[in-house]
């Protein structure tokens, strides 16, 4: 298998994603909160905190299997999160892929912590995500 073909390629975690029993007592200075709410044929992620490379895997097994219920509309509210890595950005662009092809549509909340903006600006990412209006996130 080519691992640089455009047609298609497999992410998998790797062992900072894997269950350490040591990880368990030691503290965590950063995570990630992933809640859901739904409201008239929208479902909306609320992703609160911080996502380092070494959260991105949980940023997936936290994201629900939305794409399977096939919404009409998925917005995912990154206003209260202060840091996104790289991994994490390619978390958000599988799962945008998955809702669009269940017939959905995913967007961006307007509001974005500054460093949030930039890491998704570096990485083309708004030209990507469908950005929100305040007015239509009411």
């Amino acid at each position: 298998m080519n691992l640089f073909s455009t047609r298609s390629y497999s992410w998998q975690c790797v062992p900072a994603c894997n269950h350490n029993p040591l990880s368990d007592h030691l503290p965590r200075p950063f995570g990630i909160d992933v809640t859901m709410s739904e409201k008239a044929g929208e479902v909306i992620v609320h992703l609160k905190g911080e996502v380092p490379a070494i959260e991105a895997c949980a940023l997936e097994a936290r994201l629900p299997g939305l794409s399977s219920r096939a919404p009409d509309r998925v917005t995912i509210d990154l206003s209260e999160l202060t840091f996104l890595s790289a991994l994490a950005m390619g978390v958000l662009v599988r799962f945008r892929r998955a809702v669009v092809r269940a017939g959905g549509r995913m967007r961006l909340s307007p509001t974005l912590q500054p460093q949030v903006r930039e890491s998704l600006e570096v990485a083309k990412l708004t030209e990507l995500f469908e950005l929100a209006t305040e007015r239509n996130m009411r």
